[in-house]
């Protein structure tokens, strides 16, 4: 009975040192859900186009509309039916190219389509270009031009099957008004994430010779194109980022890597007024998702559809993240000095990394201890550090399956994180 008793009480302890992890909420299902869709919000509603529906086993060209919390409807209708596209709204209407159809056709994908915000909601082609034939680019709409980078081209019999890496395309003028192909050879990125602040589009991720933790940005006045020392917080491709308002705060959410098929995880990008760049984690969502739908919509964060572990089913959920209360920044007398991030993959067996960021040079301890508070694993003792994120590997190979808990020791103070082995 003491044991017992014992073991509740280390397990309540440890779990009140945690992060909080309770600002995500699941609100309802999607009416149809896909996944590798396109979600775009205007004032009153958000619309999702396309996607794949495993009930239906097939990709759609169905728009659905979407009023939190809860009102679903069927809004109209693409014209070819998509996912892995790219699309963006240019004031009342919105456009969309690339992807892949049921057809597999390369003329179809390299349609431009534009869709008024109008019930019903009816598509019609604006331009043919095989810039456009591409699955798991990724884009988005600034000031009348469309932006989009990357992507597995979809190649068309008797035509070279590269295309340029960036390319800007005139909405209004239907003519490409500049691209680049110097920055990759034949094979581009897949699946990174971008979005923009002001005149610069952050790229986050993708996949490319590996899945990436690179952070990129673009001037799409100056279009110059380049690399940030700033790193994403782990690797991660074919999620999605999402500005936060008129914030200078980027979300990047879901996504897959080496260790996982699907993730659950969130970090936040900022963009500081001395034109510095922070990247740090915020709560994980309940269901792990790839190639996900992700929007901005009344102050909160909605995500919803995409894949999950399993690379068949597609998640049915959607989920709220009212970001306010996580993101805010902290009095000044509580500026954090070191952060202890959740351990990737999570459940694992038996490999895990575990990163933590630091303010400034520190010393530093890295324990895990099991749910009786023995250690179990000195990973770091008494080391200094310099500034920034560091990662360590965790190999529990001889230890049993259940809860663990990695402690990071920053002078007096320590972070906790909970982790799950299964074997």
């Amino acid at each position: 009975m003491q044991k017992k008793l014992f073991i509740l009480i280390t397990f309540l302890v440890c779990r009140s040192l945690l992060p909080a992890q309770g600002n995500w909420t699941t609100i309802g299902r999607m009416l149809l859900p896909v996944s590798g869709a396109e979600a775009v919000a205007y004032d009153s509603s958000m619309v999702i186009l396309g996607g794949y529906s495993d009930s239906l086993f097939r990709r759609v060209k169905t728009i659905q509309e979407f009023l939190p919390p809860s009102s679903w409807r069927i809004a109209g209708s693409m014209r070819y039916a998509r996912d892995g596209f790219v699309s963006g709204r240019d004031s009342a209407q919105m456009f969309l190219f690339g992807g892949m159809s049921p057809r597999g056709s390369v003329d179809s994908n390299a349609t431009l389509e534009k869709i008024r915000n109008i019930i019903p909601m009816v598509s019609s082609v604006v331009d043919t270009e095989y810039n456009f034939a591409r699955i798991a680019s990724t884009g988005l709409i600034h000031n009348g031009l469309f932006y989009f980078f990357g992507g597995r081209i979809i190649p068309r019999f008797g035509r070279d099957s590269t295309t340029p890496f960036i390319v800007e395309y005139d909405l209004r003028g239907h003519q490409i008004t500049y691209q680049s192909d110097t920055l990759y050879n034949q094979w581009q990125p897949e699946g990174m994430m971008s979005a923009s602040i002001d005149s610069v589009i952050f790229l986050f991720g993708g996949s490319y010779n590996g899945v990436s933790r690179s952070i990129s940005k673009y001037n799409m006045i100056t279009h110059r194109f380049e690399r940030l020392r700033t790193n994403l917080l782990r690797p991660r491709a074919y999620g999605r980022a999402v500005r936060l308002g008129t914030t200078n705060k980027i979300m990047i959410v879901g996504g897959i890597n080496e260790n996982s098929f699907a993730l659950r995880t969130m970090e936040i990008f900022e963009v500081l007024p001395n034109g510095a760049y922070t990247i740090s984690q915020g709560p994980n969502f309940l269901y792990a998702r790839k190639n996900l739908m992700a929007v901005y919509f009344r102050e909160e964060v909605y995500i919803m559809g995409g894949e999950d572990m399993s690379h068949n089913d597609v998640v049915p959920f959607v989920e709220k993240f009212s970001f306010t209360n996580a993101i805010n920044e902290p009095p000044e007398n509580e500026i954090p000095t070191f952060l202890l991030h959740q351990n990737y993959p999570n459940p694992f067996n038996p490999v895990t990394t575990i990163g933590f960021s630091l303010a400034a040079v520190s010393n530093v301890t890295l324990n895990v201890y099991d749910i009786l508070g023995k250690e179990v694993a000195t990973l770091i003792h008494s080391r200094l550090m310099d500034k920034g994120t560091h990662e360590v590997e965790f190999d529990a190979g001889n230890l049993e399956s259940g809860i663990y808990f990695s402690r990071l020791a920053v002078g007096k103070k320590t972070q906790i994180q909970k982790m799950l082995l299964l074997k």
